[in-house]
C-alpha cells in the first residue's frame, strides 16, 4: 500500500503530465477525454486551493466546446451525453456558474434527435443507459424541463424494453424517479464511474489522480 507521501508525489506527477499533454487529446468526452480531465482539475483546485488549476479546467471546457462537431456521437463514454452529463455535474456542485438549461440547450436538442423507439444498444458507454442517466441528472437537479413530454415518454418505454432484455443497475433509478420514489443522488454515480480505475490504466491517468483526491 502506498504511503501518503508516495500518493502525493504520484498526484503531482499526474498533474504535471496532464498539464503538458491533455490539450493534445482528441477525445472531448467524459470517461477518457477532456471533459473528465476538466472535472479532475476542478476537484484538484478545491483540494489545493489553487485557482490556477481552476482556470486551467475552465480552458479545457472551452476546448471541449471547440472540439464538438456536427458528427460528434451521442454517447456517454466519448460523446454528447457524457459531455453534457459532466457539465451538468460541474454546475450542480458549483464548480462552474451558469444555468444548465441555457448552457446545455443545444446539446439537449442534439441528444433528443436519437430515436429511442428503435434503439437496440442498451449499454452505458454508447447506448440507452447513458442517455437515461443523463436525463435523470438533468431532471433530478431541479432545472426546468429540458426534454419534451414525447421524448420522456419514448425514454420510459425504451427503459421498459431494456428491463425485459438485460440487467442494468441504473435504469431502475430512472424508473423509480418517475414513480415518485426517493432515489440516490445520480451525480454521485458519475464520480464513482470516473474513479473506477482498471489495472491497465495509464499510471499518470487523471482518473488515478481523481481517485487519490476523493
Amino acid at each position: 500500500m502506498e504511503t501518503v507521501k508516495e500518493q502525493n508525489e504520484l498526484l503531482q506527477r499526474i498533474v504535471n503530465h496532464q498539464l503538458m499533454n491533455v490539450s493534445f487529446c482528441n477525445n472531448p468526452g467524459l470517461l477518457n477525454g477532456k471533459t473528465g480531465c476538466a472535472i479532475f482539475f476542478f476537484h484538484y483546485a478545491r483540494y489545493t486551493g489553487n485557482s490556477l488549476h481552476e482556470d486551467f479546467a475552465g480552458e479545457l471546457l472551452d476546448e471541449v466546446y471547440e472540439d464538438i462537431q456536427t458528427n460528434t456521437s451521442v454517447s456517454f463514454s466519448s460523446g454528447l451525453v457524457g459531455i453534457a452529463c459532466g457539465i451538468s455535474y460541474l454546475i450542480h456542485y458549483k464548480f462552474v456558474e451558469g444555468d444548465a438549461d441555457d448552457v446545455l440547450e443545444e446539446m439537449d436538442k442534439k441528444i433528443m434527435e436519437k430515436d429511442l423507439r428503435r434503439i437496440n444498444d442498451f449499454s452505458l458507454d454508447t447506448g440507452l443507459e447513458g442517455i437515461a442517466w443523463y436525463a435523470l441528472c438533468r431532471l433530478y437537479s431541479g432545472e426546468n424541463k429540458p426534454f419534451d413530454s414525447l421524448y420522456i415518454n419514448d425514454l420510459q418505454h425504451a427503459c421498459l424494453r431494456m428491463k425485459e432484455n438485460g440487467n442494468s443497475p441504473f435504469i431502475p433509478m430512472f424508473m423509480n424517479y418517475y414513480a415518485g420514489k426517493n432515489i440516490e443522488n445520480p451525480f454521485s454515480k458519475i464520480l464513482d464511474k470516473l474513479t473506477d480505475v482498471s489495472e491497465n490504466q495509464d499510471d499518470l491517468s487523471w482518473k488515478k489522480g481523481l481517485k487519490i483526491i476523493i
